[in-house]
């Protein structure tokens, strides 16, 4: 039992009840079940404020264990004493050694202003995700995303409102990750990588995931990819239920892609029509 591997007891036990009951089978499962009971720390607003109040004294002694922090609708809004302390207890109970996954749903500007200086000190992390709502605002992520340490390899910036980063650019002299390989994007691509074009290293991702964006020759998608050339290897596009992917904005960015291994659709039936079959001809 000692000597399985961790990695076969995660496939193993997969729910947290079960992670409970087999930590009692001996000392090294013990320890194991103790990592991963506390591997991810998920804080919603409200209940944020209670929760950091009753454990600020005990969660330092597992800062070191937490290997995913989910911060949702995180808000900065006045208290009776200033700003809420919640936000500055989590950040002070770094370092998060094990950190490798910072998931950001609906924080707003003065949160993610605030999280920005706490997010460059994560040495360990790899993947960072955005998922906007309206308060949240594009200079607030590109200046969070500025902050990234040079380990994150993959980032996600999903459901932002079209045309959110028009105009916008990153901070002047800022510098993303130099071996980023993976980025999701929702809606307002074209935008978004005209502002990475603006980068004085720009980033060449190997894998692009796209919803709701059709990479024609003439968008800013577009122009990116001619940049990235060969390094993409995969592509993928999708469309939501709302929003069928427009295909017919123009012919496919990276028809004269000679290394691309990965190209998938996955969108509404109509897109498969006859009429739109001559993408696939594009294709190297």
């Amino acid at each position: 039992m000692e000597k399985l591997p961790g990695e076969l007891i995660d496939h193993l036990v997969p729910d947290m009840a079960s992670i409970k009951l087999y930590r009692l089978v001996c000392k090294a499962w013990l320890h194991w079940s103790r990592c991963r009971s506390f591997g991810t720390l998920r804080l919603y607003n409200d209940d944020a404020k209670r929760f950091i109040d009753a454990m600020k004294n005990s969660l330092s002694p597992i800062s070191s264990l937490i290997r995913r922090v989910d911060l949702v609708e995180v808000s900065m809004e006045p208290g009776p004493g200033g700003l809420y302390p919640w936000l500055y207890h989590i950040t002070g109970l770094g370092p998060y050694p094990s950190l490798t996954y910072l998931h950001l749903h609906a924080v707003c500007e003065a949160s993610l202003y605030f999280l920005s200086t706490f997010i460059s000190t994560l040495s360990s992390l790899s993947t960072v995700e955005f998922v906007c709502a309206s308060p949240t605002s594009a200079r607030s992520i590109l200046n969070t995303l500025a902050c990234l340490p040079s380990s994150v390899r993959s980032m996600s910036i999903r459901r932002v409102p079209k045309k959110i980063f028009a105009g916008h650019l990153f901070p002047s002299g800022a510098q993303l990750p130099g071996k980023l390989h993976t980025l999701h994007l929702d809606n307002d691509a074209d935008n978004f990588f005209l502002a990475l074009l603006s980068l004085p290293q720009i980033p060449l991702f190997s894998s692009v995931i796209l919803c709701n964006i059709w990479p024609a020759n003439d968008s800013g998608t577009g122009k990116y990819l001619a940049l990235v050339g060969d390094m993409l290897q995969n592509l993928s596009l999708n469309s939501t239920d709302e929003t069928p992917l427009p295909f017919r904005d123009g012919p496919l960015a990276v028809y004269h892609n000679t290394s691309l291994q990965h190209f998938s659709i996955t969108a509404k039936p109509p897109l498969f029509s006859s009429r739109a079959c001559p993408i696939w001809f594009l294709l190297p």
